[in-house]
C-alpha cells in the first residue's frame, strides 16, 4: 500500500473501506470480532 500513490492508492483505500463496511454489516463477523476482543481482555 505504501508504494502506491494517487488514484491507485485511493482505489485501494476505498476498496478496503467497502470491505470493512460489508464486514460490519454481517452479524456473524461482528460477533466473531466481539468474542475475539473479549478473549483478549481476559487474557
Amino acid at each position: 500500500m505504501t508504494e502506491l500513490s494517487g488514484r491507485e492508492r485511493a482505489g485501494q483505500l476505498i476498496a478496503g473501506t467497502d470491505r470493512e463496511r460489508a464486514a460490519l454489516a454481517d452479524p456473524n463477523v461482528r460477533a466473531d470480532r466481539f468474542v475475539n476482543r473479549w478473549q483478549e481482555l481476559q487474557g
